[in-house]
């Protein structure tokens, strides 16, 4: 299968027919998962990295338990990330970038990185933020999840999210409003099922499928996902190390703690609601005025909002995202 260099196209698993189920993490755009998940992000970054060069596609690797066979990765941004602080910096790294790269776009009159990249001399590499536990995240790295996936799919930078604590606390409204694309691993029970997916069916899986519900998608696909041996994973990774040694660049650390600006709690509270009022912010945040008002016309320029509409309620559009 031809890869372009403009896509991140991924074989998910097989289905029922024994056929592959491919999807592009570009037109995802991004990707949680539920389950047991770290050998299939493993596998997920393999093939990306087999069929990419670093020019092409690089990646930030978050995960405790350290997904070692990734380490050597010419792909690299950085080295593969272990702790919550750690994350934190890398996905900061993620938002600013996704920041410099819509100020390009807007110098050079194009809208996306696909146009860019056909216009301009220097390209831009897409990146993909793997990250193994979410629910291990700060309340800022959270909050930077929330704002890569708002935002960044333009700009090419994609995520790949896991975490196998099926609750809300580790799967907020606001990170799961913003990644539409979805894997579930067999679930305890169809509640848990209904909070990855929308619907239930998850709790019926025999070990080791999974439900694959895409952007868009009426009811989820059932798959046996692709997740490599031994054996596939060193053939994968002997095809990406003849890119050499990684070019990692510096984690950012930052001198002073960024104040907080509540726009992710801003699209929890607006997820699952019909309209929004500049009052309902201000009371359910405990913030003044002017930042509600900011955080609302934020959310009007990103298209969760509706435009001002005198003294009424403004709509919420974030359902017209997924």
């Amino acid at each position: 299968m031809e890869i372009d260099a403009m896509s991140l196209m991924l074989c998910l698993g097989h289905g029922k027919d024994g056929n592959g189920v491919y999807a592009d993490l570009m037109r995802m755009p991004h990707l949680l998962i539920l389950g047991k998940a770290d050998r299939l992000l493993s596998s997920l970054i393999c093939q990306l990295a087999s069929c990419h060069s670093p020019e092409e596609m690089r990646t930030a690797v978050i995960s405790e338990s350290g997904l070692e066979e990734l380490c050597s990765l010419p792909h690299l941004l950085f080295p593969v990330l272990r702790n919550a602080e750690d994350a934190e910096a890398a996905l900061r790294w993620a938002v600013d970038e996704t920041d410099r790269r819509y100020e390009l776009f807007a110098r050079e009159g194009v809208y996306n990185i696909e146009r860019y990249n056909r216009e301009a001399q220097s390209k831009l590499y897409l990146a993909v933020i793997a990250i193994d536990g979410i629910d291990k995240l700060t309340e800022n790295g959270i909050e930077y999840i929330a704002r890569i996936g708002a935002k960044s799919r333009a700009a090419g930078i994609h995520l790949i999210a896991c975490t196998d604590k099926a609750t809300t606390k580790a799967i907020p409204a606001a990170v799961k409003a913003n990644i539409p694309s979805r894997i579930a691993f067999k679930t305890e029970n169809a509640k848990e099922s209904r909070l990855i997916l929308d619907t239930a069916g998850a709790e019926l899986l025999e070990k080791g499928d999974v439900l694959f519900s895409p952007i868009g998608a009426v009811q989820p696909t059932l798959l046996a996902p692709e997740i490599f041996t031994e054996a596939q994973t060193a053939q994968a990774l002997g095809r990406a190390r003849r890119y050499g040694t990684p070019a990692l660049i510096d984690l950012p650390r930052p001198t002073e703690k960024r104040p907080r600006d509540f726009y992710a709690e801003a699209l929890e509270l607006t997820a699952g609601r019909e309209r929004v009022s500049i009052a309902l912010l201000m009371r359910a945040l405990k913030i003044g005025y002017a930042k509600a008002a900011g955080l609302m016309e934020k959310m009007e320029k990103e298209g969760y909002v509706g435009p001002y509409n005198g003294s009424k309620p403004r709509k919420v559009l974030v359902s017209s995202k997924k």
